[in-house]
């Protein structure tokens, strides 16, 4: 008897324990469905306790499953925690077309599509009109990540042809040169600082530029007061308006070739410099072309202030060779040649012409090239620099401590040299030859 009872109280614990025991289940595998159905076919299959973590992905449509654990088809117990990672999408969008259109529509078609605009440069075209989008950055259809800055280039308006600058008289151009030359530079520290017009083989593409600016934007009549450059203010979108719409047609004169002078210092005031011209080289020169009365003449506040004709002033900065108007391409082989002349290296061809300029559109050396906009406001500190150098030049050369105010209205006499001067000023290795 008492063993019957014995396995009986076993039969029942056996059962006891075993009820107590959680079920296993299967995991549906929902891996690729929809939130919504993935929570139901789980709820169906006997699991409640279900977790939810969300990531981007580029493979996955948004709202749906992504992974789960534990995987599909594992036995489990009953109760046990379900987690799911649900996609969030892409994390990136594809860059809009946004060409052909102006800027204002192409920066609001960048916002409806969670991207900025980022860099903003400008160019002239013969394709897009005046404030269209020329070109972008990253191109149309690139993925990049929401809130990317997408780089346009807006259209200057149809490339100028420095040939056919509006004509102004010769006596405005003088005005605008008398004008122009008073100007004055806010520096860092907050002092007026003129500009050395005379400091002509040092940083000639930074006063080239600021001078085609000041020109091109000066007004008629022509202001009485003098032009106040502040870094503050003279931003690119300030420039960019001036190449759009300028008062006064402008050009670039690029120069280039053997250029020897001696350098002699005038003053109108009360100042005389001694009869010792400075030694001046350099391989190339920039200044600034204006129509004047039908002509296209040069303006160098180095000079004068009265428009200069092109030939009469290449003859003199130069009279090795003839300076005649040449291809962009044998533009730069004589830069090159020179260049490489007199930074005493050895130069195996000589190109066909010795001597030559190009004219470009506002605020360029070359036609191919962007307006050098932040060529303009870097010359601002630049320039201020070579005012204080113009000053000690004059001190080491001639022992005269320049007044600073006096600096903008000393001019220079220009007696062009020859490369036997030259040799004579430096031994340079190609004066052995």
């Amino acid at each position: 008897m008492n063993k019957y009872i014995k396995q009986g109280f076993f039969l029942i614990l056996v059962l006891f324990l075993c009820s107590a025991c959680p079920k296993t289940i299967t995991v549906p595998n929902v891996v690729g469905y929809p939130e919504s159905v993935a929570m139901d076919e789980i709820r169906s299959a006997g699991f409640y306790c279900i977790s939810l973590s969300y990531m981007y992905s580029d493979d996955v449509p948004e709202n749906y499953v992504i992974s789960q654990d534990p995987v599909g088809g594992s036995k489990v117990n009953e109760g046990t925690n379900i987690t799911l990672v649900i996609s969030r999408g892409s994390d990136k969008v594809g860059v809009p077309y946004i060409i052909g259109i102006t800027q204002k529509e192409g920066i609001e078609i960048l916002k409806q599509s969670s991207l900025k605009v980022g860099t903003i440069s400008r160019e002239f075209s013969n394709t897009y009109p005046l404030g269209y989008i020329i070109s972008q950055e990253p191109r149309y259809g690139t993925k990049v990540l929401y809130g990317s800055k997408v780089n346009i280039t807006i259209s200057l308006g149809k490339i100028p042809d420095p040939y056919e600058l509006r004509p102004i008289t010769r006596e405005r151009a003088i005005r605008i040169a008398c004008y122009v030359r008073k100007a004055k530079i806010r520096s860092e520290d907050g002092t007026l600082v003129p500009i050395a017009w005379s400091m002509i083989n040092q940083a000639c593409q930074d006063r080239s530029l600021l001078l085609q600016y000041l020109i091109a934007s000066t007004p008629d009549p022509v202001p009485e007061s003098e032009p106040i450059l502040d870094p503050n203010e003279l931003t690119a979108d300030t420039i960019q308006q001036v190449i759009s719409h300028p008062y006064v047609d402008v050009a670039s004169m690029n120069l280039t070739g053997p250029l020897i002078v001696f350098q002699n210092l005038v003053s109108t005031n009360d100042i005389t410099f001694p009869n010792e011209p400075i030694h001046v080289y350099w391989p190339y020169h920039h200044a600034v072309a204006v129509n004047v009365e039908g002509n296209v003449c040069i303006m160098d506040l180095s000079i004068q202030d009265e428009p200069i004709p092109i030939g009469e002033w290449t003859a003199k900065l130069s009279n090795e060779t003839t300076c005649e108007e040449v291809s962009e391409k044998g533009y730069w082989e004589i830069w090159s040649y020179w260049l490489s002349l007199m930074s005493n290296w050895q130069v195996e061809e000589t190109p066909e012409k010795l001597c030559g300029y190009t004219i470009t559109p506002i605020l360029t050396f070359r036609s191919d090239q962007k307006p050098q906009i932040q060529g303009v406001i870097d010359a601002l500190s630049t320039l201020v620099v070579q005012t204080y150098a113009f000053q000690t030049l004059v001190m080491d050369n001639y022992g005269i401590d320049l007044p600073i105010e006096v600096v903008p209205f000393i001019t220079s006499l220009y007696t062009p040299g020859t490369i036997n001067d030259l040799c004579s000023w430096v031994p340079f290795l190609f004066c052995q030859q």
